[in-house]
């Protein structure tokens, strides 16, 4: 995660939201869940973990680098979009 990702990992998040928050878990999840059907954050993986990033910022982070031209610095080595790796 220290590759300039934008994503939060899910083990990370929710235990600090609830502290931050002072809410149970059991409130995070069910608010992750509502903001992830409402596509304000999207899971997905990087490398072996399950993150969340919000939305505008997972998209600028999967699909800048495909429209970077060559010699601009790019983002996000080794995101994983689904089941297809975006390799830089």
């Amino acid at each position: 995660m220290d590759e300039g990702h934008c994503g939060l990992p899910t083990d990370d998040l929710v235990p600090l939201a609830e502290r931050l928050l002072e809410v149970p878990q059991e409130l995070v999840w069910t608010a992750l869940d509502l903001e992830l059907a409402d596509g304000a954050v999207i899971a997905d993986m990087v490398g072996d973990k399950p993150c969340v990033f919000l939305a505008g910022l997972y998209r600028a982070e999967v699909f800048w680098p495909k429209k970077t031209p060559p010699g601009l610095p790019r983002c996000s080595p080794g995101i994983k979009t689904g089941a297809t790796e975006v390799s830089l």
